[in-house]
């Protein structure tokens, strides 16, 4: 999801959500608990959905849904535990295994948004267990999660009505129940039935399409899904069109938005695969291979007139507000055309971080966001090598994470997120700007070529899978060359204060005569948290040297010194400059 407005946000939107505790997942589900107990694999959904035309009008907001969810079981849980929202979802009929419960055998806890089954006999672990349930669905029409309803004024001056979808952190239990929490990964066979002469866009292209009642509606039945988070489920129903990339490009390309704003898609076909082309070969795993090669033309940006965020990164199909995904060269500036590119940098890499590699849980929502400032930068700046996307990095982000960790009430980049207000916290500029700001401090004290190296073989080694941040600390912590940063510690303990503390250290220096010592104290003023420190790199650049872009560390400190780290330098100088580049996050 893009910071254009994820950290910004108007957190009174968010007021209406309900403190839920969740409990550590455990083979027993916990009363009052909202998390789902690890010993399920969700295999696979399938999940039918029919629009009505009357969702399309001014009231209209009842659709029907299907979903046969396919699991298997780690162990024997004393109960099936789903998630569903009962102010959007009626269950009319649950079938376990071909077998159909009684109505006394599942319930759905309004404030947990638990959907609790009992089964009618003793589980096998390990087999497959198939799970069929029929529900009538509820639109949303006065926020923008979940599966909400809006609408536009069309070409001819008509109320056009869409239907769009924004599932993070846990709106997806509002459209169809499901386990609504980002390590669940499971393939999706999703067919849908809307009006016809609507665009009906999902994460991949159709597999088939049927007409019914004479054209006014049809039903698309898409190619299945690879192994994705649930969250990343996205699919959209308007009265738009698309332009594709010219010729038998892969992949192929999408633009579609409305039908009077054709004319600022190009500059978006023209980066979109350009900037797909860049990750796939700075991760050495491309897109084609993500996409299960059947899939790999597919890449949709849908630029929406009524969306949340600046943008999301829906598997295989962005997207985003309308003034963060078009560019009219008529009408915008050089400014707006670097947020369109930066939207798309933003999203298109988490398709890699993020989706392909998912954090196991929203407490370290740093390692898909974080990602996805990072380059947001750095991503474009093959591309636009004029923009200078490094200062802005500095002035726009650095400045940001300093701003808001230097407050009382910071949380660090991995913390406790028990309820869905401490989820929705996480959605700040630590987790943006912060995370892309340490991200930015290790690839200059590892190296470029190291830290890629590590980043390619995280990649590798958890596609389709979910991490945490020890996993990253891994990859990156075996590419460290100890000779080229002479750090002093090895580089999971390097990280772990940066990782798991608040707060930044503030450098003090002194330079009598041709001493220089060096000393770090918190920024934060009280409380154990004023006495964290960390381990340092130091770089430095003095008035014989005059070398701002050395960047490779000089010296540590460390968070266990209790005197001034003294470095001696040659005679002669008047002044020193540390922290070159503005390179540390402190």
């Amino acid at each position: 999801m893009s910071e254009t407005n994820t950290f910004s946000m108007d957190m009174s939107i968010w007021i209406f959500v309900i403190a839920t505790i969740f409990v550590g997942s455990s083979a027993t589900y916990t009363k009052g608990s909202s998390r789902i107990p690890d010993v399920y694999e969700a295999i696979t959904y399938n999940l039918d959905l029919n629009f009505p035309e009357d969702v399309f009008t001014d009231n209209g907001r009842r659709f029907s849904g299907k979903v046969m969810i396919t699991l298997k079981l780690k162990e024997v849980p004393d109960h099936i535990i789903l998630h569903a929202d009962k102010n959007y979802i009626t269950i009319q009929n649950i079938t376990f295994n071909d077998l159909a419960l009684p109505q006394d055998y599942y319930e759905v806890d309004i404030e947990t948004q638990v959907l609790k089954i009992k089964t009618p006999y003793s589980l096998e672990p390990h087999l497959n267990h198939h799970i069929l349930i029929n529900y009538e669905g509820l639109v949303e029409d006065n926020d923008l999660f979940g599966l909400y309803k809006s609408s536009y004024t069309d070409e001819n001056g008509n109320k056009s009505y869409f239907l769009a979808s924004q599932f993070p952190p846990f709106y997806a239990r509002r459209v169809f129940p499901c386990f609504d929490e980002p390590s669940f990964k499971s393939v999706f066979y999703v067919t849908i039935q809307g009006p016809g002469k609507m665009q009906i866009l999902f994460n991949t292209d159709k597999h088939s399409e049927e007409d019914v009642d004479y054209g006014r509606s049809k039903i698309i039945h898409f190619e299945p899904t690879e192994k994705i988070p649930l969250y990343t489920l996205g699919f959209q129903i308007l009265d738009f069109n698309c332009t594709k990339t010219e010729g038998t490009q892969i992949p192929q390309f999408r633009v579609c938005s409305r039908k009077t704003t054709d004319s600022t898609r190009n500059f978006t076909l023209d980066i979109g695969p350009k900037l797909l082309g860049y990750y796939s070969n700075f991760t050495d795993y491309d897109y084609c291979n993500m996409m299960g090669n059947k899939n790999c033309y597919k890449m949709d940006v849908v630029a929406i007139p009524d969306y949340f965020s600046g943008g999301l990164e829906n598997w295989g199909m962005v997207s985003g507000r309308e003034t963060d995904i078009l560019y009219d060269p008529k009408l915008s500036s050089e400014k707006n055309k670097q947020r369109v590119a930066q939207t798309l940098a933003h999203e298109f890499s988490h398709q890699w971080f993020g989706n392909l590699v998912t954090m196991k849980w929203w407490s370290e929502l740093y390692l898909s966001e974080g990602f996805g400032t990072y380059f947001e930068y750095f991503g474009l700046e093959e591309l636009f090598p004029d923009w200078k996307m490094e200062t802005h990095f500095v002035t726009e982000q650095m400045h940001n994470a300093l701003q808001e960790d230097a407050s009382e009430s910071t949380l660090a980049l991995k913390s406790i997120s028990d309820t869905r207000d401490d989820i929705v916290a996480k959605f700040s500029p630590i987790s943006y700007s912060k995370g892309a700001a340490v991200l930015r401090m290790v690839r200059y004290f590892l190296g470029s070529q190291r830290f890629r190296a590590g980043l390619r073989s995280y990649i590798q080694k958890y596609k389709y899978s979910s991490v945490t941040s020890k996993d990253l600390m891994q990859a990156l912590g075996a590419e460290m060359d100890k000779k080229f940063c002479i750090a002093p510690a090895d580089f999971q303990t390097v990280m772990e204060n940066w990782i798991n503390e608040p707060g930044y250290p503030i450098i003090n220096v002194k330079l009598p005569e041709d001493l220089v010592t060096i000393s770090q104290k918190s920024c934060l003023s009280s409380g154990e948290k004023a006495k964290v420190k960390w381990y340092v790199p130091i770089t430095y650049t003095t008035s014989q040297d005059k070398n701002e872009f050395d960047t490779k560390p000089r010296l540590w400190l460390t968070p266990n010194e209790y005197y001034p780290t003294v470095a001696k330098l040659p005679g002669g100088n008047s002044w020193i400059i540390l922290n070159n580049n503005q390179i540390g996050e402190c």
